[in-house]
């Protein structure tokens, strides 16, 4: 659908304020929040971590019930904090964390909660048959016979979105969608947002992306703290105004990048490493060496290797032959404890899955692992560890109330800020970050940049997974490229050159 063609409001929300209560006292995470999204429409919401653009989408999605205001949805008037009447009224949201069950397959995941019965019965076929066809409609790579556990997470996305158009989405709502997707997965999904439109889907994309939103969005809407501050359509886009409405100040200089030390000592060496899940190669003779000082970008389209990488130096996954060494150590068959014991660091590709537990404080999760600092189980002391939580919480930016706050209770990009918060405060000798700026915000994204060099300065080795090839030639000293298991390349970043490493990506040689 054009933008021309754009009509009447699918959403608007009237006045949606939402308060959590907290130690610290009130925490407004919405506030006022005013907005309408024209059928039809690519709508951006952008702003930083802890602007309140997740609970302003779940709001919408009924699953968080506001203190105030009103929406219509389509023209009627939603009843809040009900998912299905959401659901009714045709608003479907992808979460930015995911809600599958990832032993079951992916047509069990989509009619899960709104099977389709005979006599009492679930209609087999029938789910299948449905799930087939909204899969072929998008030009899915997934069968709906998969198990979600064994697909990718760009596919657990396509996943959700089948999930929502199978129950009748007209408004679907995209929660930070691209922050797991490589470029061109991305490209990928916006054309399959741009056909989405064309069969009157009305799509609201919350992002921290304004380049996405430069280049795709019909309109957008900045929040800040809470409220919404702005509102742009499309002929009126500049991207330092959005910048600078959503930091609150005028658009900061890009930092230089001072190179590392390209002939320190080895701090981490990789040797002929094969790597085995399920009876399939996932590495194969992986031969690598970090240098002190030393910073390693990982690039490559998503599912050749670059996540099991990440999880063999940490030790999450053995080799089956090969060998890893920390400086003059063989540490090839430690696992996660004795590796982050020895010195290294990892901050995973999935944090809530991997690196939180949901339910802990954030003091907790800060030093979890880690809290025999502060004393025995008979003997432990509160108070010195909220201390020193709250000194982290200041140095990371941590937006919360209280070290005390559940860590489920933060920003997606919050979260992430206290596991690298928690990783970084240990001085590793070896640092493995897998997307460390996911889910960030342009702020916070300086904000970690700046930490891994300063992590650099003092020695540590650090390897970098990331699906932003401008990242990592912003912040790596040699980028290697990941091709269906193997290192199909690897050169200097002040070599950089891109037909090379297009090549590499997707054909595996230059």
């Amino acid at each position: 659908m054009s933008d021309a063609t754009i009509a009447e409001a699918a959403l608007e929300v009237k006045g949606v304020t939402k308060r959590y209560a907290s130690e610290a006292g009130d925490v407004r995470a919405n506030e006022d929040v005013h907005l309408t999204v024209h059928t039809g429409a690519l709508h951006a919401i952008v702003g930083e971590n802890g602007a309140g653009k997740s609970t302003l989408a779940h709001i919408i999605a009924g699953i968080t019930r506001p203190d105030s205001g009103s929406i219509d949805v389509f023209g009627q008037t939603l009843r809040l904090g009900i998912p299905r009447e959401s659901r009714v009224l045709g608003v479907g949201l992808v979460p930015q964390h995911f809600s599958l069950v990832l032993p079951m397959t992916v047509w069990e995941n989509v009619i899960l909660g709104d099977e389709p019965a005979t006599f009492g019965w679930v209609d087999r076929n029938q789910a299948r048959q449905a799930v087939t066809e909204a899969i072929q409609a998008l030009d899915l790579r997934i069968s709906p016979d998969d198990r979600v556990a064994d697909l990718p997470l760009p596919s657990r996305q396509g996943v959700e979105i089948v999930k929502a158009l199978v129950r009748k989405a007209r408004l679907l709502i995209l929660d930070e969608p691209t922050s797991v997707l490589g470029p061109e997965e991305s490209k990928h999904l916006f054309a399959l947002m741009r056909k989405l439109r064309d069969d009157d889907v009305t799509v609201l994309l919350v992002t921290h992306r304004i380049r996405d939103v430069i280049e795709h969005a019909s309109a957008v809407t900045v929040m800040r703290h809470g409220k919404c501050v702005a509102t742009h359509s499309r002929d009126e886009f500049d991207e330092d105004r959005i910048v600078s409405e959503i930091i609150g100040e005028s658009r900061p200089p890009q930092e230089t990048e001072q190179g590392g030390t390209v002939d320190g000592r080895s701090v981490l060496t990789l040797e002929d490493i094969t790597v085995n899940t399920a009876g399939r190669g996932v590495l194969s003779s992986i031969d690598l060496t970090i240098r002190e000082g030393q910073i390693i970008g990982v690039a490559g389209v998503d599912g050749n290797g670059q996540t099991e990488l990440a999880m063999t130096v940490a030790g999450h996954l053995l080799p089956e032959s090969g060998s890893i060494r920390l400086g003059d150590e063989e540490i090839t068959d430690q696992g996660p404890g004795e590796k982050r014991a020895a010195g290294i660091a990892y901050i995973p590709e999935d944090r809530r899955g991997t690196a939180l537990i949901e339910d802990f404080s954030i003091r907790d999760i800060l030093f979890l692992g880690g809290h025999d600092r502060f004393g025995t189980t008979w003997s432990w002391d509160a108070c010195a560890a909220t201390d020193a939580a709250n000194d982290l919480i200041t140095a990371f930016d941590i937006r919360t109330p209280s070290a005390l706050a559940r860590v489920d209770s933060l920003s997606g990009g919050n979260q992430q800020k206290v596991v690298l918060a928690r990783e970084l405060s240990r001085d590793p000798r070896v640092l493995v970050a897998a997307h460390p700026t996911q889910g960030l915000d342009l702020g916070a994204t300086r904000f970690v940049h700046k930490r891994l060099r300063q992590v650099r300065s003092s020695g540590c080795g650090i390897l970098v997974i990331s699906n932003d090839i401008k990242e990592l030639r912003a912040i790596s000293d040699r980028i290697l490229v990941m091709y269906r298991g193997k290192i199909a390349g690897i050169q200097d970043t002040a070599d950089y050159d891109e037909n090379r490493i297009g090549a590499w990506m997707t054909a595996g040689k230059s």
